[in-house]
């Protein structure tokens, strides 16, 4: 009987264990996200679709008096939907341009590797216009 409690025991231990790690690999963030808060995306662009606004400085809170008013913030929710695939990594290296001609503030600093990852997770975000104000509809198709 006192082996038999322990089998039992240790099957629902291990049954419990296996729930717990379940649960916590579903609640990780995705790679892309946590890319594009690591290398500060964020600063000048949102995704409102998964939650990520724009860090608001405080210049850009309450702009000096006569200083230029704060560019409108880009919102990458809809990205997936306005640039290809190809096209973005490459416009994030400032190697391509958007159709009126700008490239990208700054260049990518990471690996390739992480820009892939961060490319593809983009690519995810579809969220329809109305919810993606100011999305990135500039993009070279």
């Amino acid at each position: 009987m006192k082996r038999w409690v322990i089998a039992v025991s240790g099957m629902v231990v291990v049954v419990a264990l296996g729930a717990l790690a379940a649960a916590g690999e579903e609640q990780k963030e995705p790679a892309g996200k946590t890319l594009f808060l690591t290398y500060k995306c964020n600063s000048c662009h949102s995704v409102t679709a998964v939650g990520i606004e724009r860090k608001a400085s405080a210049e850009a809170a309450e702009p000096a008096a006569g200083t230029a008013p704060q560019k409108k913030v880009v919102d990458l929710s809809s990205t997936g939907l306005d640039a290809k695939a190809d096209w973005l990594p490459k416009y994030l290296k400032k190697l391509e341009t958007t159709k009126d001609g700008k490239k990208h503030i700054k260049g990518w600093k990471g690996t390739d590797e992480e820009l892939a990852t961060l490319s593809a997770w983009l690519m995810e975000q579809k969220a329809p216009k109305e919810k993606a104000e100011g999305d990135a509809k500039d993009a070279k198709k």
